[in-house]
């Protein structure tokens, strides 16, 4: 699986995110409150959880100006093909289309059965987890 372009509207502190993800290693750098972790937490609310849940911890991860929650997707290809993740928190819908065959899935287990296909995993397996991130500090 290789992330081609990750878009954010309504997450946390971030209003409106649409970057292409360049290959190779991907680095966040930035001020505190800049946003590093609510990238990486929208990323993972979006490969693994279920927008159609009322668990509050949606609520509070809305754009903090805002009332509505949240969109988040994914461009991505795998084995040759293109895909787009679309989950939608506002509206309680996810959509998984291969761009290539034209195939699509909106149902839950169907989005999280091919996203398993994909990654190689299930991923209601990494729901109890969280985002990690680490610093490294080099000395000269």
């Amino acid at each position: 699986m290789k992330l081609e372009r990750l878009k954010i509207k309504g997450f946390r502190n971030i209003a409106d995110f649409s970057r292409e993800i360049g290959n190779g290693l991907i680095l966040f750098k930035g001020p505190n409150e800049a946003g590093k972790s609510s990238l990486m937490t929208a990323l993972f609310y979006l490969l693994f959880h279920d927008p159609k849940s009322t668990a509050g911890v949606y609520k509070s991860s809305r754009n903090w100006r805002r009332e509505t929650l949240y969109q988040l997707a994914l461009d991505f290809e795998h084995n040759g093909d293109s895909f787009l993740l679309e989950k939608d928190f506002n509206k309680k819908a996810g959509l998984l289309k291969n761009i290539t065959t034209g195939d699509e899935w909106s149902d839950k287990s169907k989005i999280n059965n091919k996203l398993a296909d994909i990654l190689g995993f299930f991923p209601r397996m990494s729901i109890k987890a969280q985002p990690v991130s680490f610093r490294m500090n080099f000395m000269p």
